[in-house]
């Protein structure tokens, strides 16, 4: 499986670069950029295509690492919020469980009154 993933990343790497020597004209193109707001004007800058491609690169990921920063925090913080409601339930669980069998330990304990009235429940008698 490594022998198979090298072999694809060789033949992109291999095809960017045939692809840039190939059209080299086109990377070697410049375009200029003025801005003209009839009351400022700035100077004339050439840029070069292959440098738009790459500042349009480290934009596009300085870009996605911001999105990634934002939710990242935001999966942190349901994480975070779900661990805390995850504890308090099982708090809760081993409340009832101790409770349980509390009330079975007791139930164990205390011997059945004969004496029983209409409910079916035992008056206490001192």
């Amino acid at each position: 499986m490594k022998y198979i993933k090298l072999i694809i990343v060789a033949l992109l790497i291999l095809i960017v670069f045939l692809a840039i020597f190939q059209n080299q004209e086109m990377f070697n193109d410049e375009y200029k950029f003025q801005l003209d707001l009839k009351v400022y004007e700035t100077p004339a800058y050439y840029l070069k295509n292959y440098a738009l491609i790459g500042i349009a690169f480290v934009f596009g990921v300085i870009l996605s690492a911001f999105l990634g920063i934002f939710s990242s925090s935001k999966k942190r913080g349901e994480v975070k919020s779900k661990n805390q409601r995850i504890k308090e339930l099982e708090k809760e669980i081993s409340n009832m469980q101790s409770s349980s069998t509390f009330n079975n330990q007791q139930s164990q304990t205390v011997p059945p009154s004969s004496g029983s009235g209409a409910s079916g429940f035992s008056s206490p008698s001192g």
